[in-house]
């Protein structure tokens, strides 16, 4: 995330200066480690260095900063969320718009300085999967790098995993699949539960994210499924998936009513198909839906040439028009700088 520590040299002089050394210490440690983006300007950056204490490596880190300011300094304006440091903010993290405020006792007590979380359902080639599709949106940004770390909820137990991050104080995104079979599914009731965690625990760093598809493996178009290994000897259902998506575009349906949002990819059509789900598939002629199995993900993410298409795949605007904008918010709050030395 962008930490904004755009001070007037009044205000550093009348701060605690043993917590304000702390602040400076924890946030250029943050940017240094490819953590967080710090955006400071020279004024304040010349202020520091001419009154505060600070090791030879934070001194350099600083410098660096002071140098950068002019090509980061525009970020600041863009971005959806950014959390700002005022010595003087007092009575805890306060959410002012696209600003999340922090006085210098709050991020002492807290571990914002850490990387961000992405919390995800599954197993480890959802954290995988994810951090690949961050890796390859954070473009839209600009020449910056992502700062995060996947925890793996598994289930039921994702909710607790999040509501652990927020007790620890970190920036936390949870991210949950829908779960529905068609666009007339309600939002699951998951998602309520993780939002209402984070609004009563009053802590503004944090995303729930619910995808506008019934599962992550929806987010991989079919052109790459087919790739997969898990599609070998699957020509006629990935023909009739094919033909299904060329009947929707023709007939105009929106992106969000056509079948791939809500495909079972995994197990394929059940017998007891809803009507909905019947309609769409008698476009694709006669086939057997049987899905592509639970190792599609796994095999995704162990393929390096499917993922750098897909990286490529997911600026397109199509894809993004789609998919990508319920993930903006949570690309600004895993923003972060080069890594440089240790």
């Amino acid at each position: 995330m962008i930490i904004d520590f755009d001070v007037a040299s009044h205000i550093l002089a009348e701060a605690n200066q043993n917590n304000l050394t702390l602040v400076i210490t924890e946030i250029l440690r943050s940017h240094r480690r490819g953590y967080h983006l710090v955006v400071m300007p020279r004024a304040t950056a010349t202020w520091i260095l001419d009154n505060i204490i600070l090791s030879g490596i934070d001194q350099a880190t600083l410098r660096k900063l002071r140098s950068e300011y002019a090509q980061t300094a525009e970020l600041r304006s863009t971005a959806l969320i950014r959390l700002r440091v005022l010595p003087q903010h007092m009575g805890g993290p306060t959410l002012s718009g696209k600003v999340i405020e922090f006085g210098l006792t709050d991020l002492i007590s807290s571990n914002v300085c850490e990387k961000a979380v992405i919390v995800v359902e599954d197993t480890g080639s959802d954290g995988q999967f994810y951090e690949n599709l961050f890796k390859g949106i954070i473009a839209k940004i600009g020449n910056v790098q992502i700062g995060l770390e996947m925890s793996n909820g598994g289930g039921e137990n994702t909710s607790r995993v999040f509501k652990e991050k927020i007790s620890d104080r970190r920036l936390v995104v949870m991210i949950a699949d829908s779960d529905k079979s068609a666009p007339s599914f309600d939002i699951p009731a998951k998602i309520s539960k993780a939002k209402l965690m984070a609004e009563q625990a009053v802590w503004p760093l944090t995303e729930v994210i619910c995808l506008p598809c019934r599962e992550v493996e929806n987010l991989v178009p079919l052109h790459l499924v087919e790739k997969l290994r898990c599609s070998q000897g699957r020509g006629v259902e990935i023909s009739s998936l094919h033909r299904i998506q060329t009947a929707e575009d023709k007939a105009g349906i929106p992106v969000h009513h056509q079948l791939w949002m809500y495909y079972d990819l995994k197990r394929g059509a059940p017998e007891d198909r809803s009507e909905w789900l019947e309609t769409k598939l008698r476009m694709g002629g006669h086939a057997s839906y049987q899905g592509f199995g639970n190792q599609m993900m796994t095999q995704f993410v162990a393929d390096e040439a499917i993922k750098k298409e897909f990286r490529q795949y997911v600026k397109k605007d199509h894809w993004w028009n789609t998919f990508g904008i319920i993930f903006e918010r949570a690309l600004w709050m895993v923003v972060a700088a080069n890594r440089q030395f240790a």
